[in-house]
């Protein structure tokens, strides 16, 4: 019985040292720089997500899959580098405008995208360990609403945007990040 015990404690102390460092490996806090701009924001490339995983059932910013339908959505990932002197309250406001001039996407934070992949895994998203991996990483790297407070120093965050694959074209893209200071950037981009 002791054994049993034992190989059960052993198990889950491995499990959670793995869930520390993996959780160490996600989006990371460096320490102000003065040389670059506070806030950059750009469409963010394979490169800047690709340690979330090399695939849907792990990266939370690539597109579910289905053998039968293919992809079913269509996302467009914006990056935003902060480099903040001291804590901040920030706002984002962002939209999306298609040829008819609706919103044919959705602009997503955190809490609204760990429910959009809720509802598109097939399998008990509490009992997979891929699942609760990309729900991590939504947890570490989307931002986590449209107003709220970013610490000081160099971080990078995530703008999940989602609409049906194909997404109309062109939709137009505009994103504004302001801070409480009096900082302030802006992106436009249009999906041709």
């Amino acid at each position: 019985m002791k054994t049993k015990n034992f190989k059960s404690f052993t198990f889950i102390s491995v499990v959670l040292i793995t869930f520390v460092l993996m959780l160490s490996n996600c989006t990371t806090v460096s320490p102000y720089n003065p040389s670059l701009p506070q806030i950059s924001i750009s469409k963010a490339e394979y490169q800047d997500i690709r340690h979330l995983g090399s695939n849907f059932s792990e990266n939370p910013y690539m597109e579910p899959k289905t053998l039968l339908r293919g992809k079913l959505y269509e996302f467009f990932v914006v990056k935003i580098i902060f480099n903040l002197q001291k804590k901040e309250n920030v706002t984002i406001l962002a939209e999306t405008i298609g040829p008819d001039g609706k919103e044919p996407s959705r602009i997503y934070s955190q809490y609204s995208f760990i429910e959009f992949w809720d509802s598109n895994t097939s399998i008990d998203p509490e009992n997979d360990v891929k699942n609760q991996r990309k729900i991590t990483s939504i947890n570490r790297s989307c931002v986590p609403s449209f107003s709220f407070n970013q610490n000081a120093g160099l971080s990078v965050l995530f703008i999940p945007i989602v609409g049906k694959n194909p997404m109309p074209r062109p939709t137009k893209i505009s994103i504004q990040v302001l801070t409480d200071s009096g900082e302030s950037s802006m992106y436009s981009y249009s999906l041709e």
